[in-house]
C-alpha cells in the first residue's frame, strides 16, 4: 500500500534519489553535482508543489505543479490563459520497481484534487515519444491542447479542467 502526502524541502534528498534511478533529470538538474541539484529542488518548493507516493519509509515516485507563468517554452500559451487560474504540472517520476503499479495515476489524482483547490484548469507537457505518459494523460481525462518543438523533439500539450 503506497501513501500519498505532499512534500516538504526536507525530502528533496530523496526526490532527488528517485531522479536518480529513474534517470530522469529536468534541465535545470542536468550537469551539476548532487549537492547542487538538491539545492535546487529544495528553492524550487518557493514556487512548485510536490506531492510524493511513499512505501514504508521510502519515497517511490513523485509529481509537481507550479503556476503557469513559470514555463517559458510555453509562452504563446501563457498568454492566451490566465495564469492565476491554471497551473502546470512540471513532473511525474515514478522508480522503475514500481512502475505498472498505478503509482503514477494515484499521483496524478491526487495533484488534481489538490489543485483545484486553487487552480481551475492543469496543463501538462510531454514528449510524443513518451507513450505511457501519453496513455495516462487520456486515462485521466486530459485533453490534447496543442504541441510544439522543443530542442528538436516534439512536445504535447493536455489540459484538464479541475
Amino acid at each position: 500500500m503506497f501513501m500519498m502526502r505532499r512534500a516538504c524541502p526536507t525530502d528533496a534528498g530523496a526526490l532527488y534519489e528517485v531522479m536518480i534511478s529513474s534517470r530522469v533529470f529536468p534541465e535545470a538538474l542536468k550537469n551539476i553535482s548532487g549537492e547542487e541539484a538538491i539545492k535546487k529542488i529544495k528553492e524550487s518548493f518557493k514556487e512548485k508543489q510536490f506531492y510524493i507516493a511513499i512505501q514504508g519509509k521510502n519515497i517511490v515516485g513523485y509529481t509537481s505543479f507550479a503556476p503557469m507563468g513559470l514555463y517559458p517554452d510555453l509562452e504563446l500559451l501563457s498568454r492566451t490563459v490566465n495564469k492565476r487560474e491554471y497551473c502546470m504540472s512540471s513532473g511525474l517520476v515514478v522508480k522503475p520497481s514500481f512502475r505498472n503499479k498505478g503509482i503514477a495515476m494515484q499521483l496524478k489524482l491526487y495533484a488534481f484534487k489538490e489543485a483545484s483547490k486553487k487552480y481551475k484548469r492543469m496543463y501538462s507537457t510531454l514528449s510524443a515519444n513518451n507513450k505511457a505518459s501519453v496513455r495516462l494523460q487520456r486515462s485521466l481525462g486530459l485533453k490534447k491542447a496543442g504541441e510544439y518543438n522543443r530542442k528538436g523533439r516534439k512536445m504535447l500539450i493536455f489540459f484538464k479542467r479541475l
